[in-house]
């Protein structure tokens, strides 16, 4: 929000070499520590949102590589400090000694940087005051609260009531172009409040320190064992927990407290592990319906199939059956002796179209019903044994 706000402003975004070099030298080291797994000590912004988001040390390794186009991609140009004009020329060596005694560097080469950006800023300026950031010719934004408060008060006795400093950080730049125009960034206030609202719920750095110090003490002492120095250490809900119980004072930690971090850090992951297990079981559940229901729709369509297939096969024999009843009623006419003699001059042949004839009605009920000899002779055999049996019956009596 503040590069846009800057950008509709007009304004000029650059960044020093001597930063990108610092900024490299932040990832490489983040980068080693995650490839050799040395993060009892770690500490900082970088490295503790490395962990927790999970990143590797390829992932690192990849943002170096990729920092000249992600500065292009927001706009931002990678520029050299102005030379050095000893008109312009500040008191590096006590600002220096002053941003050491309130801030307290670990690192000698951060304090240095610190001092030529803001040495460089003055240079930019050439001894010019400005009462509007719009107008004042440079600018030196950073994140660093306290050395934007070192910055001017250390100059403020060499500059007029009200001129713009040499440093600011970037969330009073950010809320102060937001005032000069809000309509620009509508929901910048919103993500404020929920960024400072986060941030509050960070373990302040003195308490974090005592924290990571604590837990691998323990580790060595074998106290935890490496699974929950890795909950402990890499967990969300530790860090959470950490902020519960000490409300962001270091005064309330205790050895106690760790035991605690880490019982709670167990049953939030048991509990997201069973949620996991439920969601698991729900979603097989789920594709057991599904396949259950697929597969009743496959049987349902292969019976309809079947179905529709006798029932063609039926209607289709039928046809034929009755084409062959057809053909052979039509050769039994066609063969027929039509001018019949007398019975008593050709009684042999009337006899023989007779047998003929009951051949010719035991073939269409073969082919009809299927009839053979060996049914017929048994279908007769039951008639006599039923009419016989009602004569001697009738006798009996």
């Amino acid at each position: 929000e503040l590069l846009r706000l800057l950008r509709e402003y007009g304004a000029d975004l650059r960044c020093f070499d001597i930063t990108v070099n610092e900024v490299r030298g932040i990832l490489d080291a983040c980068a080693a520590r995650l490839r050799t797994g040395q993060l009892r000590d770690a500490y900082g912004p970088s490295i503790e949102w490395f962990i927790e988001s999970g990143r590797s040390a390829s992932d690192v390794e990849l943002m170096v590589a990729r920092l000249p186009e992600k500065l292009r991609s927001l706009g931002i140009t990678v520029d050299g400090r102005p030379p050095r004009i000893t008109e312009f020329q500040v008191d590096e060596p006590g600002f220096e000694a002053a941003i050491e005694a309130g801030i307290g560097y670990r690192n000698p080469k951060a304090r240095v940087h610190d001092v030529d950006c803001v040495a460089a800023i003055a240079q930019i300026r050439r001894g010019r005051h400005s009462f509007e950031v719009e107008s004042c010719g440079a600018l030196f934004v950073t994140t660093n609260y306290e050395l934007a408060r070192i910055t001017r008060e250390f100059f403020q006795a060499e500059a007029p009531e009200g001129a713009v400093a040499l440093c600011i950080t970037d969330y009073s730049l950010g809320n102060l172009l937001w005032l000069k125009s809000p309509t620009r960034a509508p929901d910048l206030p919103q993500k404020l409040l929920l960024a400072d609202a986060y941030a509050a719920m960070q373990p302040p750095d003195t308490l974090w320190k005592a924290y990571l110090a604590e837990i691998a003490r323990l580790q060595e002492r074998g106290a935890v064992t490496p699974d929950e120095y890795f909950t402990l250490r890499h967990s969300l809900t530790a860090k959470r927990t950490l902020m519960d119980l000490t409300a962001g004072d270091a005064a309330g930690f205790t050895e106690g407290t760790v035991a605690e971090v880490l019982r709670v850090a167990k049953e939030s992951l048991r509990a997201d592990l069973y949620q996991e297990l439920e969601q698991e079981r729900l979603k097989r559940q789920a594709a057991e319906a599904a396949a259950h229901t697929l597969e009743q729709h496959d049987v349902e369509r292969r019976d309809r199939i079947i179905a529709r297939a006798r029932h063609l096969a039926k209607v289709a024999s039928r046809v034929m059956c009755a084409l062959l009843l057809a053909l052979l009623t039509a050769g039994a006419l066609l063969t027929f002796p039509w001018s019949l003699p007398q019975l008593k001059q050709a009684w042999y042949w009337y006899l023989t179209t007779a047998v003929l004839v009951a051949f010719f009605l035991y073939t269409v009920a073969n082919i009809a019903w299927g009839s053979s000899v060996r049914s017929i002779g048994t279908w007769l055999e039951e008639r006599l044994a039923r009419q016989v049996e009602r004569w001697l019956m009738r006798i009996s009596e």
